[in-house]
């Protein structure tokens, strides 16, 4: 199994989403709160020694790249 991202939405009026950043043994190894809600993520290709992918919501994209 490789790294891996994960996006959990807050409930309710709370309008964050916190994003979670595991290695391939399954560690974390990155957690950031967004400031409002974001629904989508979808990784690309950057280099064989990456982790790299988008989040995305409400008319914004951020851009994650990880070394492993």
């Amino acid at each position: 199994m490789g790294p891996f991202a994960v996006l959990v939405k807050g409930r309710g009026g709370w309008h964050r989403t916190i994003l979670y950043v595991y290695d391939g043994k399954g560690d974390l190894i990155y957690k950031e709160i967004l400031e409002d809600d974001y629904e989508s993520i979808t990784p690309y290709k950057v280099a064989d020694d990456a982790l790299a992918f988008f989040v995305g919501g409400r008319g914004e994209v951020w851009s994650y790249e990880f070394a492993r």
